[in-house]
């Protein structure tokens, strides 16, 4: 009996794999890495004769190759098979993935601290509490993050030393270290879990000397979370989403987009439950400025400045502000002192990750820019 030949078998295989893009349907996302996927180019004489059309095919076959996934699960494990255990800017733990982090300007950090020292100064007539938030790099230690694990638990230190005594300050590692045997940080995702938000809510609380008495059941709103560093990394590590719903809700609230002149009754867009980012049920997502009028018997209102971080965060800041202002400093460019004298600003309140904070400069600019107002 003649053997059959595995080279011809090979090539049948690619032939057939190949041609198979041009038949099925191709794919726009890709909800896994959260991006737009390349597709096949028309072929026209402009593209012909620009010359475009062959990198444009060739990064369409490469994004419409049947069996893709396959293919990227497998690269990811015979990679990490062989010892590496750092993918696309992604450590890689023991059923936890980590973010990556570039060490920070120490230069930067004094810039910071002297914008929000003389922003307070400004305003001495507001309470400021500031909130720093460690990354799952900061709390949970393990030997592939050990540089990681120090730097940034040294970095927040030193930070919040370098802050006035304008601000309320709460020592956000000893905090989430108490917490640290819990799901607190999701496991393929950079953020923190509800947990994590209501563990430093529950604090934040008791240091304010607040009391609500509001009891919260979690409700599992996607259990199927594939976030950010496992789509980045190919890892295949996913999560849940829990919201947790007061059981007696009788704080009404009412939640103005203002860029995007858009007006809702709910701080979750459930819209996004099954997206390609479930974690954006809380608030939709980041945006410029977000007005939160609540039902809460009192007269605080509270500014707060935040990143993503905070979008879990804010419900349980509902029964304890008439008003809340959330400001992006990412995204947003005007004046933040218009909004402290219209808006009868009591409060304010800095809620951000570590990385984003002291790595990214858009906080510096808005204090700098706010500080050369009169």
């Amino acid at each position: 009996m003649k053997k059959p030949s595995y080279a011809l078998l090979f090539f049948i295989t690619l032939v057939v794999l190949g041609s198979a893009i041009f038949i099925k349907p191709q794919k726009k996302i890709s909800e896994r890495e959260q991006r737009s996927l390349n597709q096949l180019p028309a072929v026209t004489l402009q593209a012909l004769s620009e010359g475009t059309l062959q990198e444009k095919a060739e990064k369409a076959l490469a994004d419409q190759f049947v069996l893709r996934d396959g293919f990227i699960k497998l690269q990811r494990y015979v990679l990490t098979s062989l010892g590496m255990r750092n993918l696309n800017q992604v450590w890689i733990g023991n059923n936890q993935l980590y973010q990556d982090s570039a060490s920070i300007d120490k230069s930067s950090m004094k810039k910071l601290s002297q914008a929000l020292n003389a922003f307070a100064m400004k305003n001495k007539q507001l309470r400021f509490d500031f909130l720093l938030i460690p990354t799952a790099s900061g709390v949970l230690e393990n030997a592939v993050i050990s540089s990681l694990y120090q730097e940034q638990r040294s970095n927040i230190r030193s930070f919040q030393k370098q802050l006035g005594a304008a601000y309320h300050t709460f020592d956000t590692l000893t905090i989430m270290d108490r917490y640290k045997e819990d799901y607190i940080y999701y496991r393929g995702d950079h953020h923190w879990t509800t947990l994590g938000a209501y563990s430093m809510f529950r604090e934040w609380q008791k240091q304010r000397g607040l009391k609500d008495h509001i009891s919260y059941e979690p409700i599992t709103v996607n259990n199927a979370f594939y976030g950010t560093l496992a789509n980045g990394s190919g890892i295949d590590i996913s999560d849940s989403i829990e919201i947790y719903k007061p059981e007696e809700d009788k704080v009404k609230t009412i939640v103005t987009y203002v860029q995007e002149q858009k007006r809702t009754t709910s701080v979750y867009d459930n819209t996004k439950q099954y997206g390609s980012n479930p974690y954006e049920i809380f608030l939709g997502g980041n945006f410029e400025r977000i007005d939160i009028l609540t039902t809460a018997e009192n007269e605080r209102s509270l500014l707060l400045l935040k990143d993503s971080y905070a979008n879990c965060f804010i419900p349980f800041l509902l029964p304890h502000y008439h008003k809340i202002i959330v400001i992006d400093p990412r995204y947003y460019y005007d004046l933040l002192q218009p909004i402290i004298q219209e808006e009868k600003i009591s409060d304010v309140m800095f809620l951000m990750n570590a990385d984003t904070m002291l790595h990214d400069t858009s906080l510096t600019s808005l204090m700098q820019e706010e500080l050369q107002t009169k």
